[in-house]
């Protein structure tokens, strides 16, 4: 007999809807919606700075040092071209890297500090460090506050970071560089019963997508384990429940709410900032890095290839490359600048639409 599936309606908390968000922000937040994303985090930050003390208030002091030298290097960065540009936004990333650090407790210049990541003999390739004796690994705090922590020293090819940048996935693919399409677009509902006991997500996505994407990928590992089919609709929708149903009171709601978000975390889900808001994909092949991880190592890669590899950079920039290259240094860092601030404040920071 097929299982049946209880009725689930929209969640609601203080009637707001609740939507997913990966930035452990309060259900039923609204956008922060901003053309400034650095004068926000600026404010935020003085704000916590005179209503905290001792070690906290240092790091926070620290933290909008490295943001107002992040904001610094974009501006520079904007005024310059390929390749000087490709190094001077790695600087500005990475220094919004470690304002996020700094917010989150880490305790810099305690001790010598490493990229946590190199340019190798093979131009195509970058070595990224596990833990490193008496020495801060920027890169690998960065990857376990994300949640995609390392274990080792190893070496990622470029292509594979590429193609886990979504901003310019299709890019890739329509040009041939990327072989396959892997982000599979979804959409994420909470859910309750009807008696508003019980909070639970279904995942759903259009059935148009089994044409241009491996769908089979879909329903594996920790999603196999997290969802059930629920139904395959007229429409086209295939749609996925949760298997657990989490009990809930209005009081513990926000605590509830944001367990399930960080379980998500498990599920490969990649974000896009576009003009209606978050837009949600699931990576059907991920590699192991989170998706800011890897755009973090890609600035790392053309800014030490203009330093570094003159002959590389030169065959980059005349090649087939050229245009996702462009697109990367172009778009990436202000997707990266209001997923990083949204992380930093807790709150969901998205840009008006007439500044699209």
């Amino acid at each position: 007999m097929p299982r049946q599936f209880e009725n689930g309606i929209k969640a609601t908390y203080k009637h707001q809807g609740v939507k997913y968000f990966p930035f452990n922000s309060e259900p039923g937040t609204s956008y922060v919606l901003t053309s400034d994303p650095w004068a926000y985090l600026r404010a935020w930050i003085d704000q916590q700075i005179n209503s905290t003390q001792g070690d906290k208030k240092k790091r926070l002091i620290k933290a909008k040092y490295f943001s107002e030298q992040a904001e610094s290097f974009q501006i520079a960065a904007e005024k310059t071209r390929l390749p000087t540009k490709a190094t001077l936004c790695y600087y500005s990333l990475l220094n919004l890297t470690k304002a996020f650090l700094s917010v989150k407790g880490l305790e810099l210049e305690k001790k010598e500090e490493s990229h946590g990541i190199s340019l190798g003999h093979n131009p195509d390739e970058l070595t990224v460090f596990g833990p490193l004796q008496n020495c801060t690994n920027i890169f690998l705090e960065f990857s376990k506050h994300l949640g995609k922590p390392i274990t080792g020293k190893h070496k990622v090819n470029i292509k594979d970071i590429i193609c886990d940048i979504p901003e310019i996935h299709e890019l890739g693919f329509t040009l041939g560089k990327i072989s396959q399409r892997k982000y599979l677009p979804v959409t994420i509902d909470f859910l309750t019963n009807e008696d508003k006991t019980k909070l639970f997500t279904e995942l759903s996505f259009r059935k148009e997508n089994d044409a241009r994407l491996q769908i089979d990928k879909f329903y594996k590992n920790n999603r196999k384990k997290y969802f059930k089919l629920r139904e395959t609709e007229d429409n086209g929708d295939s749609i996925y429940r949760s298997t657990k149903r989490k009990n809930y009171t209005h009081a513990n709601f926000p605590r509830i709410y944001k367990n399930i978000c960080k379980e998500y975390k498990e599920l490969d889900i990649s974000i896009l900032l576009t003009r209606d808001g978050y837009k949600y994909y699931v990576n059907l092949k991920p590699n192991a890095y989170h998706q800011l991880a890897n755009l973090l190592m890609m600035t790392f890669y053309m800014g030490s290839l203009a330093r570094y590899r003159p002959t590389k950079t030169q065959e980059i920039l005349s090649g087939e490359m050229y245009p996702l290259i462009t697109e990367i240094i172009d778009t990436c860092p202000r997707q990266f600048l209001y997923k990083i601030v949204s992380l930093i404040t807790e709150s969901v920071c998205a840009v008006p639409k007439a500044k699209i």
